[in-house]
């Protein structure tokens, strides 16, 4: 509800409404990551699992999630039909993320933090500013001079560029890393015959050159794998690799 009442806030360019929703978002803000940090902070399960490691990595998907929820959001206000559905859409592309910088607050886990909250700004503004469109299409707000109009939906354009290129580099990189994932598999099975079965794969992207840990099942040893495998995982990956097998 305030999400949306501030994209209509600057759809009229309310002052009121805008400082009204604002304040109402930000106490709703603090409540829900000091309640998720005080869930962690008491219990013995502090790991970082799939679900929020998923979140700490924004891209372009997330971006699109809370696009169309906002569009949905906004639309059914306006027809005078929201309800549950629109909150459970909207609260998809939110409470995930809010909670999880609860999560890296409690464990003091910068990387959780900083990526959870990323996400979660990136989709308040998103659903702010797709409320606010919807609602001046349907007529809401003064009437803009065409320069007026010009001016705020260059502003509008700008910030979804603003936030849409960096979410299109992070599902870039995603894609490179899964893709890099199958060509090491393909690349370390050629080595070892067809019955072996690769046990454990972990890349360090971060590192340079590339750090490659596998462990193999091989009914067959074979002790130039290694040598090998490096070699053709550094074609493969167009990377230099540091393969321990």
């Amino acid at each position: 509800g305030p999400i949306i009442g501030l994209g209509f806030g600057i759809a009229t360019i309310d002052g009121n409404e805008i400082r009204r929703t604002a304040m109402t978002l930000a106490a709703g803000i603090v409540m829900a990551v000091l309640f998720t940090a005080l869930v962690v902070f008491f219990s013995p399960i502090k790991d970082v699992t799939s679900e929020i490691a998923a979140r700490t990595r924004p891209n372009l998907f997330d971006l699109l999630v809370a696009l169309f929820s906002a569009l949905a959001g906004a639309y059914a206000m306006i027809r005078g039909r929201e309800g549950t559905i629109v909150g459970v859409a909207i609260a998809t592309a939110l409470m995930p993320p809010l909670a999880t910088v609860g999560f890296g607050l409690a464990t003091l886990n910068a990387t959780v933090f900083f990526g959870a909250l990323l996400l979660f700004v990136t989709n308040l503004m998103t659903i702010a500013i797709a409320a606010a469109v919807m609602a001046r299409l349907y007529g809401f707000g003064p009437k803009l001079t065409s320069r007026q109009s010009g001016v705020q939906a260059g502003v509008i354009i700008a910030v979804f560029l603003g936030l849409a290129i960096p979410l299109g580099y992070s599902l870039s990189q995603i894609a490179w890393e899964a893709r890099a994932q199958r060509q090491a598999r393909d690349v370390l099975a050629e080595q070892f015959p067809r019955q072996a079965k690769i046990d454990q794969l972990d890349i360090d992207f971060a590192g340079d050159p590339l750090t490659i840990r596998a462990t193999v099942l091989t009914p067959q040893f074979r002790s130039r794998a290694a040598a090998l495998g490096e070699a053709g995982l550094a074609k493969a990956l167009g990377r230099p690799v540091k393969l321990s097998l």
